[in-house]
């Protein structure tokens, strides 16, 4: 049942991001086909974008990274045989330097806090929804945007458990990187502007 309600969810939430006008969390305006390429790039940021070369700009390399994290990702909540956690950062291993910078903001503004409640949450809880066990992302759907976006759905599965998951993709220092998860949890759009308007909200 809960399962259920998880999908009726997500669905909710992803007619809600259709009716909304939100740049960060939403790259489809790209895949528009009548949208020309040359008004997808600033012209003053053009030449410093990287742009994936052929052999990485390829569903199967966005799709092979994803695989790689997740892996990685098991391994901080799968038991050890000495029982130490895995000493793994997910986030600088695996994501956008624009996603490591606002998460170290988040991550400071959690450290002053003395109350529980006004802390952001779990940092890692976007790589494991259950916060245990090995978990693995099946029928891995990516979309190539532009020469250094693209965007990929699957389901990240836990056993006989499983959550429906978006996330948003920059290539950035020669390799693909996450920069955005668009579902996460029961009620999350964006996780990257969620920790954005925590920021601001607690500056």
């Amino acid at each position: 049942m809960r399962k259920i309600h998880l999908i009726i969810i997500t669905v909710m939430s992803l007619c809600l991001m259709a009716s909304c006008d939100n740049k960060k969390s939403n790259k489809n305006w790209a895949q528009e086909e009548d949208y020309e390429d040359t008004e997808m790039v600033d012209e003053e940021t053009a030449d410093d974008m990287e742009v994936a070369p052929e052999a990485l700009w390829t569903e199967d390399a966005v799709a092979d990274m994803l695989r790689k994290a997740y892996k990685d990702a098991s391994l901080i909540y799968a038991p050890s045989e000495d029982g130490q956690e895995a000493n793994i950062d997910l986030d600088a291993m695996y994501c956008s330097k624009y996603w490591n910078e606002v998460l170290q903001q988040v991550r400071a503004i959690d450290a002053r806090q003395s109350d529980p409640s006004k802390r952001f949450g779990d940092g890692n809880a976007q790589w494991n929804y259950w916060m245990e066990g090995a978990v693995e992302p099946k029928d891995i759907k990516v979309t190539l945007l532009t020469g250094n976006m693209a965007e990929a759905t699957f389901d990240l599965t836990h056993g006989e458990e499983w959550m429906h998951t978006r996330v948003s993709l920059d290539f950035e220092d020669g390799e693909w990187r996450i920069s955005d998860w668009l579902e996460v949890g029961d009620s999350s759009q964006s996780l990257l502007e969620a920790m954005e308007k925590f920021v601001e909200k607690m500056k």
